[in-house]
This record gives C-alpha cells, structure tokens and sequence, in this order.
C-alpha cells in the first residue's frame, strides 16, 4: 500500500513538472514572437511619422498599439509607442500623425493612469 502513495506522488510530480515545462515553452515562444516595437520614452529618441499613444487599464488597447505599430513598421513607416501619460509636447509636435488608442474597463470606466492635455498654439 505504502509503494502504491508513493508511485502516485511520482506520477503527479512528473505531471506538474510536465504541465509546467510546457506552459515555459509556450510562453517563451509567445515572447520570441512579440517584437521589441515600444519605444523608449527620452528625449533622444528620434522623432517618428507616426505616433501611437495608448490608455490601458487591463492591455488591451496596448495590445491594438503594438499591433497597429507593427503593421506601420511593416509599411516603412517610422512608428512611436508609448502610454499617453508619458506623451511629450515635442513628440506631438514633431509627428505627421498621431493615433490615439484608449479603452474602458469594468462598466465603461477610463483608464487610472493619468492623461495630461497639452494645448498647440
């Protein structure tokens, strides 16, 4: 009875131990593809066409970001991405084009991070 325990233990440690180097794999291979496509926010990045600015409370509207960006990349179009809060007056004014993405959470609540409007003259 005592050698039967034991080989259950066995069996359910080499199934979790399997279940967990397969969700690793999985998970490094989702990584491998997701490409590098948000930049950094300074001031010596250089000034793109497009800027893409996202809202998010729970990734969403970065996920369509990261998407959009990658499709522009793809076209030869020089892309920024980054969350509207960290969005300097300079990008804006330096950009051709700005994309705004932004969504709600819960019943229809605005992202917490904090979105500061700058006013062009």
């Amino acid at each position: 009875m005592h050698e039967l325990i034991v080989v259950r233990y066995l069996a359910a440690s080499l199934l979790i131990l399997s279940y967990l180097l397969f969700c690793w794999l999985c998970w490094r291979h989702y990584q491998r593809k997701q490409p590098s496509i948000i930049a950094s926010n300074n001031a010596s990045s250089p000034a793109g066409d497009i800027v893409i600015a996202y809202a998010s409370q729970t990734g969403n509207a970065r996920r369509i970001a990261e998407q959009s960006a990658l499709q522009l990349q793809q076209a030869g179009k020089a892309v920024i991405t980054l969350p509207l809060n960290q969005l300097a007056d300079t990008q804006l004014l330096s950009a051709t084009h700005l994309l705004i993405v932004a969504s709600t959470y819960g019943e229809g609540e605005a992202p917490i991070t904090p979105i500061v409007l700058f006013r062009v003259d």
